[in-house]
């Protein structure tokens, strides 16, 4: 399975380092290191793997921030917490990290089955089946809209809710990046289809909400957007909101 992890260069002191079908990153600031979400439950070891490839010890992680609490972005996290690496998530996930269940609204499980016939969906669903139960995380702090987070690379967060209630993205301005987490993909995992662009509307919580939420994106001064599912985005926010608004 290919496609749906980023595998190309990124800036200096980012690194890729997650495992298919979701991507996972850590930066890098004067040997400190923030991982942004870390992929399934069973691909623990493959995200020590490619921190050590990286240069980095589990030790180096200070702190894991998640987008959201999907347990596709979440599996590595208690891994990396006995490292001595603090948990963060935006207070409207907290619940869902700590009991996770099936999404409501326009993310119910029963919304899936028309893409049944897609290969692109099934192949996204065995490799979620084969990345292992969803893991038991606990003592995560919290994060609200706006503030920077005191953690190597000092991202901004962003509120975009949408995907789940406490989705977020965070602009990492001394990298000129923006990690979209699952606000934003370049690679849909149910249909294939390739450009920034909206998680498909079977897998959001509110549909429309993630539109509105694109809006908090666009004056993000970066040059490089990262996904969730897909390679990176080589342009502004801005341009990859307008690509995602004209894809719908």
């Amino acid at each position: 399975m290919t496609g749906y992890l980023h595998a190309g260069p990124l800036p200096t002191g980012v690194h890729a380092i997650g495992s298919e079908p979701v991507n996972a990153w850590a930066f890098a600031d004067e040997g400190r290191v923030t991982v942004v979400d870390t992929g399934l439950p069973g691909r623990a070891d493959e995200l020590r793997g490619k921190l050590a490839t990286a240069g980095f010890e589990p030790t180096d992680v200070a702190a894991v921030i998640l987008t959201h609490s999907d347990s596709d972005h979440t599996g590595g996290a208690p891994d990396l917490a006995e490292g001595g690496a603090t948990i963060q998530i935006h207070e409207d996930d907290l619940e869902t990290l700590y009991k996770p269940r099936a999404k409501g609204g326009d993310g119910k499980p029963i919304h899936l089955l028309p893409y049944l016939r897609s290969k692109h969906f099934r192949r996204f669903m065995l490799a979620m089946m084969k990345g292992g139960k969803p893991t038991k995380v606990t003592g995560a702090e919290t994060f609200a809209d706006g503030v920077v987070l005191d953690v190597p690379g000092s991202p901004r967060v962003i509120h975009t809710p949408g995907h789940t209630a406490g989705h977020c993205c965070f602009a990492f301005e001394q990298h000129a990046v923006l990690v979209a987490g699952d606000a934003l993909c370049s690679l849909n995992p149910l249909t294939g289809g390739a450009g920034p662009q909206v998680m498909p509307k079977a897998v959001n919580v509110d549909y429309e909400q993630c539109f509105r939420s694109l809006e908090a994106l666009r004056e993000v001064e970066a040059s490089t957007v990262l996904f969730g599912h897909g390679q990176a985005f080589s342009g502004t926010p801005a341009e990859a909101v307008d690509q995602a608004l004209a894809a719908r």
